[in-house]
C-alpha cells in the first residue's frame, strides 16, 4: 500500500514543476560614480598632505539596490531602495559585509522613468579578530544625492606588531574623495526574481497537516 508520505512527495514534485517558472518583477537600480578626486587627507585627525594622492587613478564606487515598489502610471513615485551591494576600486580594501544605512535610501521617478531625485548614504566597517590580525577598525562610506556630491571616505587604524603577538597603535589614516553626482550614472533595470508560488505554499502547508494527523492517529492506536 502506498504511504501517504509518498503520495505527498509526488504531489510536491508535480506542483514544483508546474510552479517553477513563477517569478516576481523587481526593480534593480545601480549607481556608479565617476572617478572621485582627493579632497582631504588626515593623519591622527589632523589635515595632512602625506595622506592620499592627488594624481589619478582615483577611486570610484558602485552600489546596486533593489525595490519591489510599483511605478505609478501618472505623476511621480518615490521608491525605497533595499539590499545595497557595494564595490569600490580601492586598493587593499573590499567592502565589508557589515553596513549601516545612515539615511533611508530612495529614488524618485516620473511615470516615464526619468529621475527626479535620489539619496543614499551607507557606511561599511570591518574589525579584525585573532592574534595575527591588527585590532583596529576599517571604515568606509559612500554617499550620493541629487545636486550634491558623490563621496567616498576611507578610515583605518594603523598598528605595528610587537613580540608575543601583541600590537601597538601607531596612528589613524583617513582620506576623503568627492565629485559631482550625475543622474546619468544610474542604470535602471526590471528583473524577475524567483519566489515561492502561493499554490506551492498552500500544498506544502496542507501536506504537513496531513502528515502530522497521520502520526497522531498512529500514536493513539
Amino acid at each position: 500500500m502506498i504511504s501517504l508520505q509518498r503520495i505527498f512527495a509526488a504531489t510536491i514534485l508535480l506542483t514544483s514543476s508546474l510552479c517553477a517558472t513563477y517569478t516576481q518583477a523587481h526593480w534593480q537600480f545601480t549607481y556608479t560614480s565617476d572617478e572621485l578626486p582627493l579632497v582631504a587627507g588626515y593623519l591622527g585627525g589632523e589635515p595632512s598632505d602625506l595622506v592620499g594622492t592627488r594624481e589619478p587613478p582615483f577611486p570610484f564606487f558602485s552600489v546596486t539596490f533593489t525595490s519591489n515598489d510599483s511605478l505609478a502610471s501618472t505623476g511621480t513615485t518615490t521608491l525605497q531602495l533595499h539590499n545595497p551591494s557595494t564595490t569600490a576600486n580601492w586598493p587593499d580594501y573590499t567592502m565589508a559585509e557589515y553596513f549601516a544605512p545612515q539615511t533611508p535610501s530612495f529614488i524618485t521617478l516620473n511615470s516615464d522613468g526619468t529621475i527626479l531625485d535620489w539619496e543614499f548614504s551607507l557606511e561599511y566597517f570591518y574589525r579584525g579578530t585573532g592574534p595575527d590580525v591588527p585590532p583596529g577598525e576599517i571604515r568606509a562610506s559612500v554617499q550620493s544625492y541629487l545636486g550634491g556630491d558623490d563621496r567616498f571616505e576611507y578610515k583605518t587604524d594603523i598598528y605595528t606588531q610587537r613580540p608575543f603577538n601583541t600590537w601597538q597603535y601607531v596612528n589613524t589614516v583617513e582620506t576623503h574623495y568627492a565629485g559631482a553626482s550625475d543622474w546619468n550614472n544610474w542604470v535602471i533595470e526590471k528583473i524577475d526574481v524567483p519566489e515561492p508560488h502561493p499554490l506551492m505554499l498552500i500544498v506544502v502547508g496542507l501536506g504537513m497537516l496531513m502528515i502530522n494527523r497521520v502520526r497522531v492517529n498512529r500514536l493513539e492506536k
